[in-house]
């Protein structure tokens, strides 16, 4: 006879090898035999972590564009462009007198869509470093007008690790009404210039905003930053979405009903 427990464990080692033929021989036992119960939820969280942490390990470094900086530059010397080198620089964006939070707008342009996986900051040391901030995917497709998203920025001008780990919680219709999506915050500890921002979901977007919250100091006058890069995907269409993947599981298991 066929128990639950035998078919549990069967599945849980095709999802632990990545055995998409064990999965889908299982489906099919099920399939045959409606009066088995069988509790999947804990193993489809497995199969989805696998997924992911699959996803994370093969990124690259994309090449990434300035499409708008709101924090202006203390002089002809310290332009956002320094930021986007390839290696690390020595020469330092510093934005104008006041301006101790700064939206950095990049795009890919290599690609009309990137989900990035991962950034890496190197902010200047002392009190105009970098404090903490937050990256926002803005899943726009047209050009970017600033214009157009001006409110949706100064929304998060006050936000902190309590405000961003709130709206991790939410509900993802809710999460998706506004225009910008925040996909990972970031701190930096005080004796350090290098931050590895990890992407806490990752979401194809044309745009990607590094908001800069503030510096280290509250007496600082500016922000200083030293290299923005981004590792993920240029080749969005190759990733399958949540919404994909399900409708081609309905598929599946339409065709196994056939099988005799």
């Amino acid at each position: 006879s066929i128990s639950s427990d035998g078919l549990h464990a069967l599945l849980g080692l095709a999802v632990a090898r990545g055995s998409v033929v064990g999965i889908l021989r299982v489906t099919q036992i099920l399939l045959r035999n409606p009066q088995i119960e069988l509790y999947v939820v804990p193993l489809l969280h497995q199969l989805a972590e696998s997924a992911e942490l699959s996803f994370q390990a093969n990124t690259q470094h994309l090449k990434l564009e300035i499409v708008h900086c709101d924090g202006g530059e203390k002089d002809e010397g310290t332009k956002i462009d320094h930021v986007l080198g390839d290696v690390w620089s020595t020469e330092a964006y510093l934005s104008a007198d006041g301006k101790t939070q700064v939206n950095i707008v990049i795009e890919c342009p290599d690609s009309a869509r990137i989900e990035a996986t991962s950034f890496s900051l190197k902010t200047v040391r002392g009190a105009n470093g970098v404090k903490n901030g937050l990256v926002l995917a803005c899943p726009f497709d047209g050009d970017f007008k600033v214009e157009d998203f001006s409110e949706a920025l100064a929304s998060y001008n006050h936000w902190g690790r309590e405000e961003y780990d709130n709206f991790r919680k939410g509900s993802l219709e809710e999460k998706s009404k506004g225009k910008l999506f925040p996909v990972a915050y970031f701190e930096t500890a005080p004796e350090m210039d290098d931050v590895e921002v990890t992407v806490d979901e990752v979401r194809p977007a044309r745009y990607f905003v590094v908001k800069i919250l503030g510096p280290r100091s509250e007496t600082a006058e500016r922000i200083g930053l030293t290299n923005v890069r981004c590792s993920g995907y240029s080749d969005v269409p190759n990733r399958i979405d949540d919404t994909l993947l399900s409708l081609m599981s309905q598929a599946v298991l339409l065709d196994l009903s056939q099988v005799g």
